[in-house]
């Protein structure tokens, strides 16, 4: 059938008419709808002047309706750009452009979980719908995409702005994504789910659990048995840690936790500071290093029983001394920092930006009548960025750039100092502490005080913060806030 080109048309194709007939009286007034199946047929019921898809490609539904909008001249319609070029052909076929596609996707999630046959399990995956979406969403610069019915309300009166445009084409995606991830899961488990299996591991966190990697693998194995579970999500937790430090850093690295971290001129020198906080922990931890392993530092690790040990490159001097060893060398690839943490949960996923926020002098304020010199407030960041990585409740008790004491993992606050000043043990005397969230009570304060500990960094947030700052002024200490907290469960 012949059309206009000149024509303005929406196209609303949906499974969930919620919302359908007030969006489509209103959409109506400025475009010509297309419409196809029940979608259609609600409308016309409504009152609503509607053109069939069947009518304006000239073809006819096939194959039980499984086949309707899948044709050129719906799709080019929605993916022509607005250039004179694309609109000349689409002038020479007759072709309209599509401004607005409305479409959500057939229930598949619902039909499994209703336990359902596989055939009619099938029957629910959407191809038609999940195609328009990502033809609409990848021409957002010109179309509106909406997938939600709850974003109705709003679309005419704001597609005509490019950001609006922008996101609702990125939700149409992110709805594209979690119904193929649901597919997937249904047929193929967690290789359906992940992609290309990179790696079998030898198990999980217990003998008794199956464990693989998916994807690329962000380090190469140099020498040592075969990587486990455990070592991989402990050298990622290492190697976000060094990351933060300018100077050559270590970090030791237990059950995805820091128990001895050091920055210092070499790599050699922070490792000796690394060992500091808990030599008895670092005994059979991961080693993590942001810089090249020179034979010094070789010689020291050696020493040491290392069960891994990451950095970014060895010199053949060190891979002599170090292959003698049963530890596991890995070298990292220049790798992106990552962006985001996902776990997954009943029914999905949760996904959050990961904490990469590193302090600078707008983030924080000294709250005590005593204030910190230059060295103080340096020592202090240092141990911000040590708490940072390691799990609430978290305690870091440091000097210079060598952590002492580390508390992480406690239930209470006060546990968490109590432990990490355990650690630090002589050394407290004249230290600074980090906590990674506000102080509840000045109970800590109280604490750090009677042990000598000099200043304390700590978010600001509580009720009773004023109760830490009175605190912190009757013992003559520094307390600093900051505007940032940094939980890590």
């Amino acid at each position: 059938m012949s059309h206009n080109s000149a024509q303005k048309f929406a196209l609303l194709s949906v499974y969930d008419k919620s919302g359908l007939v007030e969006l489509a009286k209103k959409v109506v007034e400025r475009f010509t709808i297309l419409s196809s199946g029940g979608t259609a047929r609600v409308l016309r019921e409504a009152g609503i002047d509607v053109t069939s898809v069947e009518d304006y490609t000239g073809s006819p539904e096939v194959l039980g309706g499984r086949v309707k909008t899948l044709h050129p001249r719906i799709h080019a319609g929605i993916l022509s750009r607005p250039t004179q070029e694309h609109r000349s052909q689409l002038y020479e076929q007759g072709i309209g452009e599509i401004d607005l596609v409305v479409c959500n996707l057939y229930p598949f999630e619902a039909t499994v979980a209703s336990g359902a046959s596989h055939a009619e399990i099938i029957e629910n995956i959407d191809i038609g719908g999940p195609t328009l979406l990502r033809a609409a969403a990848k021409n957002h610069e010109r179309v509106t995409v909406v997938t939600d019915p709850n974003d109705y309300p709003d679309v005419l009166d704001r597609m005509d702005d490019p950001e609006y445009r922008r996101v609702l084409a990125a939700k149409a995606f992110a709805r594209v994504t979690s119904y193929d991830l649901a597919i997937s899961r249904y047929f193929g488990g967690a290789d359906g789910l992940f992609g290309v299996r990179t790696m079998e591991l030898r198990y999980g966190e217990n003998p008794h659990q199956s464990a693989s990697v998916y994807g690329d693998l962000f380090f190469e194995q140099l020498s040592g048995k075969e990587v486990s579970y455990n070592n991989i999500l402990d050298v990622k937790e290492g190697l976000a840690l060094v990351r933060d430090f300018e100077k050559p850093a270590c970090s030791v690295i237990k059950h995805r936790t820091p128990c001895g971290v050091g920055t210092a001129d070499s790599t050699a020198e922070a490792y000796t500071r690394a060992l500091v906080g808990d030599r008895l922990s670092a005994f059979g931890g991961v080693y993590c290093f942001n810089r090249e392993i020179d034979i010094e530092t070789a010689e020291l690790l050696s020493q040491m029983f290392v069960d891994v040990l990451i950095a970014p490159d060895f010199s053949p001097e060190a891979l002599e001394i170090l292959g003698k060893k049963k530890t596991v060398i890995l070298r990292a690839k220049d790798v992106p920092q990552l962006e985001r943490d996902l776990h997954e949960i009943p029914g999905g996923f949760v996904i959050q930006d990961r904490d990469v926020h590193l302090l600078d002098e707008g983030d924080y304020t000294v709250v005590s009548d005593t204030k910190p010199d230059e060295s103080t407030l340096s020592e202090l960041l240092f141990a911000w960025t040590v708490v940072k990585h390691s799990r609430s409740n978290a305690i870091v008790v440091s000097k210079g750039t060598t952590a002492l004491g580390i508390g992480s993992g406690q239930t209470s606050r006060i546990d968490a100092a109590k432990q990490a000043i355990q650690k630090a043990g002589d050394e407290v005397q004249g230290a600074v502490m980090a906590s990674d969230a506000f102080f509840p009570f000045r109970d800590t304060v109280d604490l750090a005080a009677e042990v000598g500990i000099k200043a304390v960094i700590v978010p600001s947030g509580s009720i009773r913060d004023q109760e830490s700052v009175d605190a912190a002024n009757e013992h003559g200490m520094i307390l600093v806030h900051t505007s940032y907290r940094s939980f890590k469960h």
